[in-house]
């Protein structure tokens, strides 16, 4: 058994917040949400996560999100009325793998997350889990450019018969786009990054690897400092965010975000 200084030492965790802030035109609580997609009120996303490095490739962790409400009454445009609420997410274990694959000249994350489906919204739509496999490929450029691009596939699994109500679960969802950004300053970084998405809703008679459009493709511009220290990480950052193909003041929005960790 390791001493506990030194199992202290292999502990790391985090914690961010991202703000999905007003839309360009429209009154200053409304946002465009494209995980509807429709109008709703501003929103912050929570997320947290505690892991232990088992090796220096290899950290095993806990992780939960929060998705905050913050404005009451706000009609979409679909005429559902948003409330002011607190909603966790189903909890998930995670793996993170930064080197889990070696590619000379390139540095590529790997991470992989396992949901334990204990929420209400899970038991309704009888989901079994929810398993994701992330990564995210950056051009070791040896220059302020920064270049790269990011995958991220996420299979559903839900027990049958399908619940009375449901049309249709998703049952496979993925996006990949690529990402160039600009080092401004030793901690200022301008980064663009577009997102194409695809997904499978079943039950569909053509069966599953019959894929139609997801979520609403997107292109984000993020401006983030990221002061530099040896034992903790911090990172604030404001965004813009426009849908590709139907770009429009409606469904542009500004946003922030930050991160804390150790």
């Amino acid at each position: 058994m390791p001493p506990l200084a030194e199992i202290l030492g292999q502990l790391h965790g985090g914690y961010s917040i991202s703000f999905m802030g007003p839309r360009l035109s429209g009154p200053r609580e409304e946002t465009y949400n494209i995980y509807l997609p429709d109008v709703s009120g501003v929103q912050a996303f929570h997320s947290i996560q505690l892991g232990y490095q088992v090796w220096p490739d290899l950290q095993i962790g806990f992780g939960e999100s929060i998705v905050q409400n913050l404005i009451e009454g706000v009609r979409g445009e679909t005429g559902i009325v948003h409330h002011r609420s607190v909603d966790a997410l189903d909890p998930y274990l995670y793996l993170s793998m930064p080197r889990l694959f070696r590619i000379p000249g390139w540095s590529v994350l790997t991470t992989a997350t396992l949901s334990l489906p204990v929420t209400d919204a899970s038991s309704e739509a009888a989901r079994i889990t929810s398993i994701t496999f992330a990564q995210s490929w950056g051009v070791l450029t040896g220059s302020r450019w920064r270049l790269g691009f990011d995958v991220f596939l996420n299979p559903q699994f839900y027990s049958d018969p399908l619940p009375e109500g449901f049309q249709d679960r998703q049952t496979f969802y993925a996006s990949a786009g690529p990402m160039a950004g600009l080092e401004l300053l030793p901690a200022v970084l301008l980064r663009l990054d577009a997102h194409f998405t695809v997904e499978h809703r079943a039950p569909d008679p053509r069966g599953f690897w019959t894929l139609g459009p997801g979520l609403p493709d997107t292109t984000r511009m993020t401006l983030a400092w990221s002061p530099q220290s040896e034992r903790v990480f911090s990172s604030v950052s404001l965004y813009f965010q426009s849908l590709i193909r139907e770009p429009s003041s409606r469904t542009s929005i500004v946003g922030a975000g930050m991160s804390l960790g150790f």
